[in-house]
């Protein structure tokens, strides 16, 4: 058994802790089946091997399953299309589940009212007003972005923070021109 975990901590290090919990659970639905069969076992060496090795593993978090996703995509558009086409051929349309640790701030509502207030449904980023109104109370859709995020020790500030519409948001996550949120000031 000291076999599979060997296995099981090489796909942890050379792919993901998140691929490595989808093998060991795969491992487990093959234990859990062949204790069905007829000449099966419960194998209680081999589960106990595979449930040691998830409760070592760290929970995944959203950046890291992000990350993953971000380095697959990547990887799939490095392939040729014949590849990619094949594979989607044989793939499974029901998307596979984890289970992830999330930590969130608790934002200060007064903060996220008063930057949408100042705003007056216009986004900061590209100076248009928002894309569509909410379903909920009908007011203008602006996203409220910090300059400086709160997971690197940004303050929940209104002098932080900026309303944006949901594509300037992207960039201001994501885009190559990003780092001009953190200058911007408000209208």
């Amino acid at each position: 058994m000291a076999e599979t975990e060997r296995i099981l901590r090489w796909i942890a290090r050379d792919f993901s802790a998140e691929t490595a919990r989808a093998a060991a659970r795969e491992v487990l639905r093959h234990i859990d089946y062949y204790a069905r069969l007829p000449t099966g076992g419960s194998q209680p060496t081999l589960r106990g091997a595979v449930e040691r090795f998830l409760a070592g593993l760290a929970p995944a978090t959203l950046a890291s399953l992000a990350a993953q996703e971000a380095r697959a995509v990547d990887l799939s558009l490095a392939t040729p299309a014949e590849e990619r086409q094949s594979r989607l051929a044989a793939a499974d349309p029901k998307p596979r589940l984890a289970t992830v640790l999330v930590q969130v701030y608790l934002r200060n509502p007064d903060v996220v009212a008063e930057t949408l207030d100042r705003a007056g449904g216009v986004c900061a980023g590209c100076l248009t007003p928002a894309p569509f109104a909410r379903l909920t109370n009908g007011t203008p859709y602006l996203e409220v972005h910090h300059r400086i995020p709160l997971a690197e020790g940004g303050p929940d500030t209104v002098a932080n923070a900026l309303a944006l519409c949901p594509n300037c948001h992207r960039e201001a996550h994501h885009g190559q021109l990003q780092a001009r949120f953190l200058t911007l000031q408000p209208e």
